[in-house]
């Protein structure tokens, strides 16, 4: 196990890239989420378009939840044996 951390540690200066595509990622998935409200309640061809934004708050999903986990696995092991 200690062979593991000492392989995560140098590499904890990834931690700032997956926070920076972690809030990319959440911007994407808040700003689609309310142009699909505010556009969907329209016409057939509204509807549509609602449903590509859809699509594009699925994959916001599952890029914030990927990034997070990349952030907690390169950021953990520096913040628990920084000392």
């Amino acid at each position: 196990m200690n062979e593991v951390f000492n392989v995560l540690i140098p590499l904890r200066g990834l931690a700032p890239f997956f926070l920076k595509i972690f809030v990319l990622f959440m911007v994407t998935l808040v700003a689609s989420h309310f142009i699909a409200i505010k556009i969907g309640s329209g016409n057939q061809s509204a509807l549509e378009l609602s449903k590509k934004f859809n699509a594009i708050r699925i994959i916001s999903k599952f890029g914030a939840i990927i990034s997070l986990l990349a952030l907690f696995i390169f950021g953990l092991p520096y913040l628990l044996f920084s000392t």
